[in-house]
C-alpha cells in the first residue's frame, strides 16, 4: 500500500492516515485477480465511470456492494477491503472527476485530498482515484 504518511509528511498535513474496512464488488472481474495481483491490487484500468466520475468504490454498507458483487454460477462474490481514506472530501455528485480535488484550490499548493466521499443508494460511499491504497481482507460467497 502507498505510504500516504510521507505525503502528508512532505505536504505539512497530518502523518495519521485514517483506514476503514470497505466492502467492494468487482461485477465483471473475478476478484481473485484484484486479491493474487500483489503488485497493483485494486487496478484502476478495470473502473468505469460512476457517479464521482472514474475510481475505485468502496461502500460502508454490504447492501450496496451487493448489486457490484461477482457472479459465478450460483455463486455471488464481493470483498471486505482495509482501505487508507486518508483526508476525505465530501462532494455531490459529479461524474467528470479523475482525482480528488485541490485542497486549496484559490492558493498556490497542488496538495489534492486523498479521497472523496459521498452518500448514495443508502450508503456512505468512498473513492480514491490512486492505487496501492486498498488491500482485500476478506472474500465473502453466499
Amino acid at each position: 500500500m502507498e505510504d500516504l504518511s510521507n505525503y502528508h509528511k512532505l505536504n505539512g498535513l497530518s502523518e495519521k492516515i485514517r483506514e476503514r474496512n470497505l466492502w467492494h464488488g468487482t461485477r465483471n472481474t473475478h476478484p481473485k485477480e484484484i486479491y493474487e495481483a500483489f503488485d497493483e491490487g485494486f487496478d484502476l484500468q478495470y473502473s468505469n465511470d460512476g457517479m464521482w466520475g472514474r475510481g475505485l468504490y468502496f461502500a460502508v454498507n454490504a447492501s450496496y456492494s451487493v448489486s457490484y458483487s461477482h457472479t459465478t454460477g450460483n455463486t455471488r462474490l464481493m470483498m471486505l477491503v482495509k482501505v487508507m481514506i486518508g483526508d476525505e472530501v465530501k462532494l455531490q455528485p459529479t461524474g467528470s472527476l479523475r482525482k480528488p480535488p485541490l485542497r486549496n484550490p484559490n492558493g498556490n499548493s497542488k496538495v489534492r485530498y486523498d479521497s472523496v466521499t459521498g452518500f448514495t443508494a443508502g450508503s456512505d460511499v468512498y473513492i480514491l482515484y490512486a492505487m496501492r491504497r486498498a488491500y482485500p481482507l476478506y472474500l465473502v460467497e453466499y
